[in-house]
């Protein structure tokens, strides 16, 4: 069974009836306080992450200086070792 044209325009005039009755319930004061809770949140949490990762990024460094000076330290008793030994060869030789 075919709608007639008549039906068709009645439903969507229903339908259109239908959708401008519903209330979005979208207001400028909801959108203004919404905008508002947003930048409160970023502006306590973009701090956060700029700290945190600028105290990641500084525990690198020192990460890297304590390897080197870890390094540098054993390399340095290991040059004293045989800074004696060639010491100690000299003063039994001579």
């Amino acid at each position: 069974m075919k709608a007639s044209s008549y039906e068709k325009e009645l439903l969507l005039d229903s339908v259109n009836e239908l959708l401008l009755e519903k209330d979005n319930n979208i207001t400028l004061g909801l959108v203004l306080t919404s905008f508002l809770v947003i930048s409160i949140v970023m502006t306590m949490v973009i701090p956060k992450i700029y700290f945190s990762n600028s105290i990641y990024q500084e525990s690198l460094k020192i990460n890297k200086l304590q390897r080197e000076y870890r390094s540098l330290y054993n390399e340095h008793k290991i040059l004293k070792a045989k800074i004696d030994k060639i010491k100690f060869e000299n003063g039994v030789t001579h």
